[in-house]
């Protein structure tokens, strides 16, 4: 009886942990990564290695730019929706800011649509002629829009609304990308297309919702507010971008074409490694933003060590089961991957050196020690940028995991650091009698 008590004891503990925020947060991690992973095994058979990799920095191109037409301004939607005041406050203030931002978002797309009209070369060349590029612009539009609703659903503690949102994202470019590609035969150009259709269809589907069932209106006030939060934020998703797609780029501006398609190939099945971390981290944001809420800085200190198991936690089993899982990777992608594959390892080995990275972060954003991250940032895009310019022209591929991994322990150092600093300044604040 007692065995038997166990064994569902063991069985409902992963059933409840789905459940709870941080299960649905993992959840919506997988479907943000699912398509790619789907696609990968049909697109790696169709696609020689350079078409590949140019796919692969077409994505690129779509994340930056998605997030640069925001101009980093979602990442103040948590400060925002947490500043005080009712409910119904925190709601408006937080409504207003999201119209604020498709806008802005809406508006950077008209420009570059005059841009690319006026400006990119007649006739086919590829990523570089005028109809791949204005197809990579939807996408570019649809990925900026749909992380305002993301993130405020995320912000107001809505992780089954997160998920079938998600969801959608999936099915949408998955089967885009099978009709394309599979179906139609269409290639380079297919998978191109998928992923405007899909990025149109998500980023109106969050326009609607924005406009339509957020409370506020556009006012300047909230835009004003966020600015100088977004700059810094902004300026960190580059030096982010910079630290994970910089070697593609290398490796292609240094004549390794087929090598920009296999470290695309090990990035993407790298991936699941990261997914934990990135669900704990979105549902950490709510959690740390109420203790903050209760006990500031000290609260959040306290909350540290804990905070610093979970993630941990988070990417050791991933990490594992990851290697454990090539030999599958091998025979359902074939021996065209085999160098793909053997990066995995190191780049799930790279992915635990990062895990710390998150908590840390945390501790500066609350101790509104902005400067603090830039300056992390920024040491981390020098320390990329000097490794890829003296690793890749020589070693190819394994110069640009060496140049990551050194970018890596790097960025990990100056943070702990700089957090260790700010932790002794709330704990003697909190020893003072006055």
């Amino acid at each position: 009886m007692k065995t038997t008590t166990l064994a569902a004891r063991l069985l409902l503990k992963p059933i409840r942990y789905l459940g709870s925020p941080a299960g649905i947060y993992l959840v919506t991690a997988v479907l943000r990564r699912a398509s790619g992973l789907i696609l990968l095994p049909l697109y790696v058979r169709r696609f020689t290695l350079e078409d590949y990799g140019d796919y692969g920095l077409a994505l690129t191109i779509v994340t930056l730019g998605g997030t640069t037409f925001t101009l980093g301004l979602v990442s103040f939607t948590a400060k925002t929706y947490y500043d005080g005041g009712t409910l119904e406050e925190a709601e408006e203030r937080t409504g207003s800011l999201m119209r604020d931002v498709a806008l802005v978002v809406l508006g950077w797309g008209l420009l570059s649509v005059l841009g690319i009209l006026m400006f990119a070369p007649a006739g086919d060349h590829g990523l570089r002629g005028p109809r791949l590029l204005l197809l990579l612009l939807v996408a570019t539009v649809g990925a900026g829009l749909s992380p305002i609703l993301l993130v405020y659903l995320r912000t107001v503690q809505r992780p089954y609304a997160l998920a079938a949102l998600q969801g959608v994202d999936l099915l949408t470019s998955s089967g885009f990308g099978l009709l394309f590609v599979f179906v139609l035969g269409r290639g380079l150009a297919g998978a191109i297309e998928a992923l405007a259709l899909s990025g149109g269809i998500t980023g109106a589907f969050a326009l609607l919702f924005i406009f339509g069932r957020l409370r506020g209106r556009v006012r300047l006030e909230p835009l004003r507010a966020a600015l100088p939060f977004a700059a810094t934020s902004l300026f960190q998703f580059f030096a982010a971008w910079l630290l994970g797609a910089s070697d593609r780029w290398c490796l292609k501006f240094y004549g390794f074409d087929a090598g920009v398609g296999v470290f695309v190939i090990a990035t993407q099945l790298a991936s699941p490694a990261a997914m934990p971390m990135g669900a704990l981290a979105d549902a950490e944001i709510a959690r740390v933003g109420e203790i903050f809420k209760e006990r500031k800085l000290e609260g959040v200190r306290s909350d540290l060590p804990h905070a610093m198991k979970r993630y941990g936690l988070a990417s050791v089993l991933p990490a594992v089961a990851l290697v454990m899982a090539i030999p599958l990777f091998s025979l359902i992608l074939g021996a065209r991957t085999r160098g793909a594959l053997s990066l995995v390892p190191w780049l799930a080995l790279i992915a635990l050196v990062d895990a710390p990275y998150y908590p840390l972060s945390t501790v500066l954003y609350y101790a509104s020690r902005l400067r603090a991250v830039s300056f992390v940032t920024a040491v981390s895009c020098f320390a990329t940028l000097g490794a890829m310019t003296v690793l890749v022209p020589q070693f190819g591929v394994a110069g640009a995991l060496v140049a990551r991994a050194i970018a890596a322990f790097i960025r990990l150092a100056t943070i702990a650091a700089i957090a260790v600093g700010v932790l002794r300044d709330v704990r003697r604040e909190r020893s003072l009698p006055f």
